[in-house]
């Protein structure tokens, strides 16, 4: 829950799939290849020039995925809900 007592969007998809595909972006400058998307989820993300990059997107909802952005250092991946726009991930404080 968020510090103003709202749920956060990981609470409200109750920590799992939500309904619809998600859009997975990465920013390549802000980026400095430190792999852990890589690691946490590797069917998503893959290194490229020293850079991650998504290995596709849309991406049906996987949680590894929101494990991926909320873990980047640099905030650098953004995961949103096509139907809605909304960013999942990372949260916002």
């Amino acid at each position: 829950m968020s510090a103003a007592g709202t749920p956060t969007a990981r609470e409200e998809t109750g920590g799992g799939p939500r309904d619809g595909d998600w859009e997975v972006s990465v920013d390549r400058l802000s980026c400095t290849g430190t792999g852990m998307c890589v690691h946490a989820a590797p069917a998503f993300f893959g290194l490229v020039g020293g850079r991650s990059q998504a290995l596709g997107s849309p991406v049906e909802p996987d949680e590894t995925v929101l494990d991926a952005a909320e873990n980047c250092p640099l905030e650098a991946i953004r995961v949103t809900e096509r139907a809605t726009g909304r960013v999942l991930a990372p949260e916002e404080f």
